[in-house]
């Protein structure tokens, strides 16, 4: 079956950057010369701690066109995964029609559309979850350096990537596996390896700084030292 969408996360995951605009732009281009659409998911675009600022795909575009399309969701940068609801950007009335059809029959509640209706809060939860995210981080990438861990910087997002090559006695999915499950079984920190995260090379596990406190996160940390030692 040939490819008809490219599918693109910004910021990404598992990294957490936010792509080069004139990356961007050069995807739409190469999608376009290639007559494929484009799919531009930025589920993460207000998770952002870095110094980066994060512009909306549409606006580095320009025209969007009948080809690309932007989407973003509740679930991460509001931490309601469970409640299913989120945004859909396009101008291709085709597409609108499907998915309006599909929305007929997969309403969003009514309990859910009051509760995500308030905008009085947004602006300061904004403030305050970037503010935390970047404590976060900062702690825990003092950790990992402490730890003789290497990661890649992020801009964005819940997590970061390790780069595990040099604790690995060869650099095979195999013994990314085996190393994950040390992980696991010893200390009983869960990463996720990068062959879960479609890294296009054995050796890089992502950590989620985000989901416990700082200081559960930096135990984690020196536990994982312990057996990469």
């Amino acid at each position: 079956m040939p490819v008809s969408v490219l599918l693109l996360t910004n910021p990404d995951n598992p990294t957490g950057r936010i792509m080069a605009e004139e990356d961007l732009v050069g995807a739409v281009e190469w999608a376009r010369s290639r007559g494929l659409y484009l799919v531009v998911n930025e589920i993460y675009a207000l998770s952002v701690h870095g110094d980066r600022g994060f512009p909306p795909g549409g606006s580095l575009i320009g025209d969007v066109g009948m080809d690309v399309h932007e989407v973003w969701g509740f679930s991460e940068d509001f931490a309601m995964s469970g409640l299913r609801c989120g945004v859909l950007t396009s101008k291709n009335d085709d597409l609108l029609a499907a998915v309006g059809e599909l929305a007929y029959r997969s309403v969003v509640s009514g309990d859910t559309q009051h509760l995500l209706a308030g905008e009085a809060w947004v602006t300061t939860y904004l403030v305050e979850l970037r503010a935390r995210l970047k404590h976060s981080y900062e702690v825990t990438t003092t950790a990992l350096e402490a730890a003789g861990i290497p990661y890649i910087d992020g801009d964005a997002g819940l997590f970061l990537l390790l780069d595990v090559r040099p604790f690995m006695e060869e650099l095979t999915w195999e013994a990314e596996d085996n190393l994950w499950r040390r992980i696991l079984e010893g200390p009983n920190v869960n990463l996720t390896p990068g062959s879960a995260c479609h890294v296009g090379e054995p050796g890089f596990m992502r950590i989620c700084f985000a989901t416990e406190e700082p200081d559960v996160v930096t135990r984690a940390i020196g536990r994982v030292a312990t057996v990469l030692r």
